[in-house]
């Protein structure tokens, strides 16, 4: 693709302007090439340095790497995406420059030939689109918003750049059929705490009104007694950033999995599925231990905004709701989205925050100031 539009947003000194093209499995060593440069050796995800996981990637049909070439022969940057048709959900990854061309490429041509055309080529296919940004990056928040990625929710710490903890804010982009068409029509029902979350939302999509509830929590004592008992872990090597930790009884089909990156203390991309509120409770404390053991700095989940009793079950222990995501999750039994909020912790001060005013707006309608102590408590019965 070459880039031979024009913007009104010109910059007064002519910069750079590359030709975009997909990479081809034999250019693979290129990508690592970018990201030790541009990061100095310290980018945390060590697949996207690794030239064997990259080529993987490039194979992969759902993962794509654009390179930004120049006239020179040279590769200035890339940016890389990844698709999932069945639940219609893409994200954009790894976007890089090398350091000698990040003053005098045209990056805001690049982002928008980029991102339009990944919108293009998967229009109707794809009704959601979503990112992490910096938040000691402003020049990046800026672009996102150009190209219709706005701020959905904050995660304090998640990231380690240049061997210092950063914050990252998650912007969204939706397809109107994903908030509408294939939108879920019942009301969600969310606790009180997470109501901040939810009016940065519904005013930035208009959306229906939530139910709020404050469930008590009541748990048997007996069934917990037996199921600390069933309780089995596993840790497998899953990439060359993560360990696949996962959670489980005997003779059950529940589990809680999560992604944990030992070399910044990060545990993400958590999947659980439990048959009662005694299972959910045994493996919340289960990860409250792994956390302790592993010293681990943040921990992020997704839980489902139709389940307030699960949100106030990690609410209670310390987990705070950073963001509500509206048409997150797409149910291929009902083929329609759901809303989900995003609930994380966090260790450390946050620091070296630069936002652009969108994103202020999501930080101060968020409370960022709330309490991060739980007042509630569970109450015990016996059957």
């Amino acid at each position: 693709m070459n880039l031979d539009f024009k913007l009104r947003i010109n910059s007064r000194i002519p910069k750079l302007v590359p030709i975009l093209q997909i990479a081809k499995p034999e250019e693979a060593h290129v990508i690592p090439e970018i990201f030790n440069d541009a990061y100095k050796g310290t980018y945390p995800y060590k697949e996207f340095a690794d030239v064997q996981e990259v080529r993987e990637m490039i194979n992969d049909p759902c993962f794509h790497w654009i390179l930004f070439k120049l006239d020179s022969g040279d590769v200035a940057g890339c940016y890389g995406f990844d698709i999932n048709l069945e639940e219609k959900i893409g994200t954009f990854h790894g976007f890089a420059l090398k350091r000698k061309y990040q003053k005098n490429v045209d990056t805001l041509k690049i982002i928008i030939g980029c991102t339009f055309a990944v919108y293009s080529l998967y229009q109707d296919e794809i009704l959601v689109w979503s990112c992490e940004v910096r938040t000691a990056h402003s020049i990046t928040q800026y672009m996102g918003s150009i190209v219709g990625l706005n701020p959905i929710a904050f995660f304090p710490n998640k990231d380690r750049f240049f061997n210092r903890n950063e914050s990252t804010i998650m912007i969204i982009n939706h397809d109107k059929k994903a908030l509408q068409k294939h939108h879920r029509k019942d009301n969600p029902y969310i606790i009180p705490k997470a109501s901040y979350c939810y009016l940065y939302s519904r005013l930035k999509y208009d959306l229906a009104d939530v139910k709020y509830k404050n469930p008590i929590v009541e748990l048997d004592s007996k069934k917990l007694e037996y199921l600390s008992k069933k309780i089995k872990i596993e840790i497998n090597k899953y990439k060359l950033s993560y360990e696949k930790v996962t959670f489980y009884f005997e003779n059950s089909d529940s589990f809680f999995e999560f992604l944990f990156a030992p070399n910044i203390s990060l545990c993400e991309k958590t999947q659980y599925k439990v048959d009662c509120l005694e299972e959910l409770y045994i493996f919340i404390q289960e990860i409250k231990k792994f956390i302790k053991v592993h010293s681990v700095r943040y921990y992020e989940l997704f839980i489902s905004a139709y389940n307030p009793t699960q949100q106030k079950m990690f609410y209670n222990e310390g987990f705070m709701p950073r963001g509500y995501v509206p048409s997150w999750k797409y149910n291929k039994e009902t083929g329609l989205f759901e809303d989900f909020i995003v609930f994380n912790f966090f260790e450390g001060k946050v620091e070296n925050v630069k936002i652009i005013p969108q994103c202020e707006a999501l930080l101060n309608t968020l409370d960022f100031t709330m309490d991060l102590e739980s007042k509630s408590k569970y109450i015990l019965t016996k059957n």
